[in-house]
C-alpha cells in the first residue's frame, strides 16, 4: 500500500472532522506563546524601556490582537505589515497575525521611503502596525497606499494621533488591544486562541531584503519553517529549558531574520526572557547586558565589542555570560583575543544564515576546534550544505572552492516576484563563494558578485579586508574592484580610518602608503590594494552589513 499523505490545500474551508484533525496537529507560529504561557506563565517573556510583558500577557494581548484583525476584516493568508523599532509591543502583533493566520510583512522602514512603499504595495496590507515616530515616513506615501484600511499606531495616545492616511482608520494599539471585543463581538472570548486551522507551509512571515543591490526582495517563510528553524536555533546557541532562565539583550532590528528567527523565537520557544533596545548605543547595550544579567550576549562584532568595553570600564567580568555569539562580519583579532580573556566561562563562536534559509545555517559550536575559528562552522541540524560549480551546478569535492548551496526544511518557500533559478538543481543557492572541508566545516572566500578581477585572478576581498583591518589605524574597511584598464579591475580599500579621516593631504598621503605598505608585507601581489580611499562611515543596511553597492557607485 501507500499511505496517505495529509495536506492541506484550503484551511478555512475545513469542517467537522478535517478541522478538529488540523488542529490536533497544528504547526503554527502563533502557538509559541500559547504553549510558553502555559508552561512559564508569569515568566517575564519581554523587556523594553516602556515596561515589560510576562509568557501569559505575551499570550492574552496577541489573542486580542489576533481577534481583532479578524474583527476588523483580515482574512487568513492576507498581509499585515509591521513597522517599529523594537519593542514589546512589535512582538504582540506579530504572534497576532500569526494566530489568526495572516502573514506577517515585516517591513525593513531603514531602506527608506521608496523601499517602504515597494513592499507595501508588493503586498498591499489592509491593516498596517507601525511606531508613532515612523507615522511622517507613511504619511508622505498615504497617496499611494490606498488599500491601507487601518492603521494601528504604537507609542502615541488616542488623542495625538492626527488624520492624513485618506479611507484609513487610526488606533492607538493599547486601544485596539484593550477593545478587541468591540471588533470582534461580544460573544467571542478574544483571550482564547483562535481555532483555525493553518497549513504547515502556509506563510507566516514576509521579510524584506535590504535591497542592497536592487529593490527589496519578499521572502516568504512557513510556519513549519520558523517553528523547526527556532528549535534548531535554540539548540545550536545551547538556550535551554531550565529554572535558571536564560536571557538575552537584542539591539539588532526584529524585521531582520537573525533577530527574530534566531534569536527573539528560540528564547521564547524556550521560555527565556528578551531585553529588546529601540536602536544600537554601546553604552546602553553594555549597561542592560550588565543589569539584566544576560546570559547570551549576541549580535554584531562591535556588539560584541560594547559588552567586552562596558566589561572593562565598570571592572565587572559579567560572569552570568555564558554564550557570545556574532556574525555578519569577522570579529578582528585582537577583539577575539581579549573576548577570549575577558570572558573565559563564555563560550565564543560564529553563526551565519540568510534570510532565504531560516538562520542559523552554519555555526561554531561551544568547544570548537580553535584551528577553525575562522570558519563559518559546520551545518546546524536542520540545514544541508554543498558546494558547487556556479556555472554547471557540479557538486564539487571538499576543499574546492564554489558557491555554498543550501537545502532542508529551512529554505524558504519563494520570493514574492519568483525566481526559479535560486532553486537550480534542487538547492538554494546562497550567492557565497568558498569551500567546506573533510570534517564539514565552511570557510568563506566571498560574495560572488564581490569577488575582484584583477590581473586574471579571482581576489577575495574579504582576505584583503582582514588583512588590512589589522593595521593599528584602520577601524573600517571595504574592498571593492574599481575598472581599469590594465588590471580589469584595480583593488581598492576603502577606509574608515581609526581616528578619522585626516584633514590635510600629507596627512592623508602618509597614511595611505602606510597602509599600503603594510599590505604588501601581508599579501601576496595579487590581492594587495592598488589604492586607498578615505571615508568618515561605510554604508550599511538596517541590519549592519556594507552595502558595497553605494561604494562602487561613488
Amino acid at each position: 500500500m501507500k499511505f496517505p499523505i495529509f495536506n492541506i490545500d484550503n484551511p478555512e474551508s475545513l469542517e467537522g472532522f478535517e478541522l478538529d484533525h488540523a488542529l490536533a496537529r497544528r504547526t503554527s507560529v502563533g502557538d509559541i506563546p500559547t504553549r510558553a504561557a502555559k508552561a512559564y506563565g508569569d515568566r517575564r517573556a519581554l523587556v523594553d524601556d516602556r515596561g515589560e510583558l510576562t509568557y501569559n500577557q505575551l499570550e492574552t494581548q496577541a489573542n486580542r490582537f489576533a481577534h481583532a484583525l479578524t474583527g476588523v476584516g483580515v482574512a487568513s493568508r492576507e498581509a499585515v505589515a509591521v513597522m517599529a523599532p523594537n519593542c514589546k509591543e512589535y512582538m504582540v502583533a506579530y504572534f497576532g497575525i500569526t494566530k489568526m493566520g495572516a502573514a506577517a510583512t515585516l517591513v525593513n522602514m531603514l531602506g527608506g521611503e521608496h523601499h517602504v512603499v515597494y513592499a507595501l504595495k508588493q503586498t498591499e496590507p489592509k491593516v498596517i502596525v507601525i511606531h508613532a515616530d515612523l507615522l511622517p515616513v507613511l504619511k508622505t506615501a498615504a497617496e499611494l497606499i490606498g488599500f491601507v484600511e487601518h492603521v494601528v499606531v504604537i507609542g502615541a495616545a488616542q488623542d495625538d494621533i492626527d488624520a492624513g492616511f485618506p479611507g484609513a482608520q487610526l488606533h492607538d494599539f493599547d486601544e485596539f488591544v484593550a477593545q478587541a471585543e468591540r471588533f470582534a463581538g461580544d460573544d467571542v472570548d478574544v483571550e482564547a486562541p483562535l481555532e483555525i486551522a493553518i497549513a504547515d507551509r502556509q506563510i507566516a512571515q514576509c521579510l524584506f531584503s535590504s535591497g542592497s543591490t536592487s529593490d527589496p526582495k519578499g521572502i516568504m517563510t512557513s510556519h513549519l519553517t520558523v517553528y523547526i528553524s527556532g528549535l534548531s536555533s535554540a539548540t545550536t546557541l545551547n538556550i535551554q529549558r531550565r529554572q535558571q532562565q536564560p536571557v538575552t539583550t537584542i539591539a539588532l532590528p526584529v524585521f531582520h531574520t537573525a533577530a527574530l528567527n534566531m534569536i527573539v523565537i528560540p528564547f521564547l520557544q524556550m521560555g527565556g526572557r528578551v531585553h529588546m533596545l529601540s536602536g544600537f548605543d554601546p553604552e546602553v547595550f553594555g549597561r542592560t547586558v550588565q543589569e539584566s544579567q544576560t546570559t547570551h550576549g549576541m549580535g554584531l562584532p562591535i556588539m560584541l565589542q560594547a559588552i567586552h568595553d562596558y566589561s572593562v570600564k565598570n571592572g565587572d567580568k559579567l560572569e552570568h555570560l555564558e554564550f557570545l555569539g556574532y556574525g555578519m562580519a569577522p570579529v578582528p583579532e585582537s577583539l577575539y583575543r581579549s573576548l577570549r580573556a575577558r570572558f573565559p566561562h563564555a563560550d565564543l563562536v560564529m553563526a551565519s544564515g540568510m534570510t532565504e534559509a531560516t538562520p542559523g545555517t552554519l555555526c561554531q559550536w561551544p568547544g570548537y576546534d580553535e584551528s577553525k575559528r575562522f570558519t563559518w562552522g559546520t551545518m546546524t541540524a536542520h540545514t544541508e550544505a554543498s558546494i558547487v560549480d556556479p556555472t554547471t551546478n557540479e557538486h564539487l569535492p571538499a576543499g574546492v572552492d564554489g558557491e555554498l548551496v543550501l537545502r532542508g526544511p529551512a529554505i524558504m518557500e519563494g520570493y514574492l516576484k519568483p525566481d526559479n533559478s535560486v532553486f537550480a538543481g534542487g538547492w538554494l543557492h546562497s550567492g557565497d563563494v568558498g569551500n567546506i572541508d573533510a570534517d564539514g566545516a565552511f570557510s568563506f572566500t566571498d560574495r560572488l558578485k564581490d569577488i575582484v578581477k584583477s590581473g586574471g585572478e579571482n581576489v577575495s576581498s574579504v582576505i584583503v579586508e582582514q588583512v588590512v583591518l589589522d593595521h593599528p589605524d584602520v577601524l573600517e574597511v571595504a574592498v571593492i574592484g574599481v575598472p581599469d584598464e590594465d588590471w580589469g579591475e584595480r583593488v581598492t580599500a576603502v577606509v574608515v580610518p581609526a581616528n578619522g579621516v585626516p584633514e590635510s593631504a600629507a596627512a592623508q598621503s602618509e597614511l595611505r602608503d602606510s597602509i599600503m605598505q603594510y599590505a604588501r608585507e601581508h599579501l601576496n601581489s595579487s590581492h594587495r590594494p592598488r589604492d586607498v580611499w578615505f571615508v568618515e562611515q561605510l554604508p550599511r543596511t538596517g541590519s549592519g552589513k556594507i552595502q558595497k553597492n553605494k561604494i562602487r557607485a561613488k
